[in-house]
């Protein structure tokens, strides 16, 4: 079931998508500690422009998607 702007809508989903946030912060300072070439403090998660690039360079950690399609690596790559 979706609930459209369910965070603004029910306290439950707010509290559940602020810990689902610290928790994915804390997880990026985590892998920025083992694996710094990939910028993952910065990003967040997030495919930033140096995180692209990093993928690029260095190739996917066993963090990254094995069924996503990664644009840097100029593929899909499978499990």
């Amino acid at each position: 079931m979706t609930i459209v702007k369910g965070d603004q809508r029910c306290a439950t989903i707010s509290a559940a998508a602020i810990v689902a946030k610290v928790r994915r912060d804390a997880l990026m300072r985590e892998l920025h500690e083992t694996s710094p070439l990939y910028g993952w403090y910065s990003n967040k998660g997030y495919g930033s422009l140096g995180h692209r690039r990093a993928l690029a360079r260095y190739g996917a950690t066993t963090w990254h998607r094995r069924s996503w399609a990664l644009p840097a690596l100029g593929s899909t790559v499978e499990v």
